[in-house]
């Protein structure tokens, strides 16, 4: 017996702190009373506003008392707050990502514009570059071919030479070849 009235008091002492330890939003219902006692028939001492984030300090059947930012203590429905974050600061929250998607996306844009206009750039050089290559080409191929013509023209000389001489001989030989027939083997 005493073991369990031991276990029951701890379990009084830790009930407040797990509900101490929870923070619930204002529903959106937009204004909710914020009464003194534990009540629907007392007077309001505050109001609460949609978004408002709450500190749980106790609960009392279908009433929480909670504590605001602001200091204000009292109680209200536990139906009007929720742990989920409410539409209105999830919105603000998008719409503050938004803003900076946005913002990035500006950023990225100007980058993009920068980078096109020094593609275009970089192509216009490579473009002209490959001109001079065209133009450096043509010219060695210019180069190459009178290179090849004053080859081919001291060749035709050499070939002429070589022909001549090449004639001349055979047409000796031959002479000789035809006088010596003439004078039956006879050599002059």
């Amino acid at each position: 017996m005493r073991v369990s009235r031991t276990i029951l008091f701890f379990l009084v002492l830790l009930a407040p702190v797990q509900v101490m330890a929870r923070s619930v939003y204002v529903n959106d219902q937009l204004r909710v009373g914020v009464r003194p006692e534990p009540s629907q028939v007392v007077a309001p001492v505050g109001v609460v506003l949609t978004g408002m984030k709450l500190e749980v300090l106790a609960k009392k059947d279908t009433f929480i008392k909670i504590r605001t930012n602001d200091g204000l203590e009292g109680w209200i429905k536990n139906i009007y707050v929720t742990d989920k974050t409410p539409a209105i600061l999830r919105l603000k929250d998008m719409n503050r990502k938004y803003q900076e998607v946005q913002k990035q996306l500006e950023d990225i844009e100007k980058t993009r514009a920068a980078l096109e206009e020094a593609n275009s750039i970089l192509n216009d050089k490579i473009d002209t570059l490959k001109a001079q290559r065209a133009e450096l080409q043509r010219n060695q191929a210019i180069q190459i071919v009178s290179s090849v013509k004053s080859v081919a023209s001291g060749m035709q000389i050499v070939w002429l030479l070589i022909s001549l001489i090449l004639g001349l001989a055979l047409g000796y030989f031959w002479h000789r070849h035809q006088s010596m027939k003439r004078l039956g083997g006879l050599r002059i």
